[in-house]
């Protein structure tokens, strides 16, 4: 594409540029899957090892308080839940919704025997689980299975919570599981969603249902979005290039509100 005013328009060739520049920032704030599919064959982890910074060149992340867990019962203790309706534990129900990600392989619990763990969590006041990002985003998405419960004096139920420092920018709450019957989330996925426009650098997952014990904390399919930065010490290229091309525009622009001067002579 020439930007020539015989050829193509230039305010229309720059806006062409400059939307070029916005599909690549677009781009490079993709969205980033973290399913665990690859924890053993990439990063050699195994069932019940600890996952700290292993993707943190992947998403950007690290955890805390998470543990590699392999689904189906085959070491039963320490495992991510157990199902109540007859089927092995770790195991997702067959009612699993179609195209639905599944738990797959792998999945993510958290630390200590389930019969062994009760509403304080690991880190004290309810909170199991944190993810900590390298730099602020500001979205992220992801799934906790198997909420439910046995009546409202032993319900499950989480909130996540997003932190931009030590202030709290977003929050997604669970249903509440009091149940494992049917059109209960037994052995099923619950999908949080979190989002802020100031950004946040890390997520905590708070239990706050009435269990006493026997709690358990099963992640997978996370979206960390981990590309899409809110601070940086520096404009990235990219950014760089969106402000070019938009600056490449603002000067067409103004050439084409510039009056011409006649080449003849008075």
């Amino acid at each position: 594409m020439r930007c020539s005013p015989y050829k193509v328009p230039v305010t229309k060739c720059l806006l062409a540029l400059a939307g070029v520049a916005a599909l690549f920032v677009s781009a490079q704030a993709s969205a980033t899957l973290i399913n665990f599919e690859n924890a053993n064959s990439a990063y050699g982890l195994n069932d019940n090892d600890q996952v700290t910074t292993q993707y943190q060149s992947v998403g950007g992340v690290t955890f805390a308080g998470a543990y590699l867990e392999h689904t189906g019962a085959a070491d039963r203790n320490p495992q991510g839940f157990s199902t109540g309706q007859g089927q092995p534990g770790d195991t997702q129900s067959s009612s699993l919704p179609s195209g639905t990600p599944g738990l797959g392989n792998w999945f993510l619990r958290t630390s200590g025997q389930l019969a062994n763990r009760g509403p304080n969590g690991q880190f004290g006041n309810g909170i199991f689980t944190k993810i900590l990002y390298d730099n602020l985003v500001t979205g992220a998405s992801g799934q906790i299975w198997d909420i439910d419960g046995i009546g409202k004096n032993a319900t499950e139920q989480w909130q996540v919570l997003a932190f931009n420092g030590t202030n709290l920018v977003g929050m997604d709450t669970s249903p509440v599981g009091d149940s494992s019957g049917l059109g209960s989330l037994n052995a099923l996925p619950w999908t949080f969603s979190l989002g802020s426009a100031i950004g946040f650098d890390r997520i905590e997952f708070k239990f706050i249902g009435t269990k006493s014990s026997g709690i358990g904390l099963a992640f997978d399919n996370f979206n960390a979005t981990s590309a899409q930065l809110v601070s940086v010490p520096a404009p990235s290229s990219s950014i760089l290039l969106l402000g070019f091309g938009l600056g490449l525009l603002g000067l067409g622009l103004v050439a084409r509100r510039r009056p011409r001067i006649s080449s003849s002579a008075n």
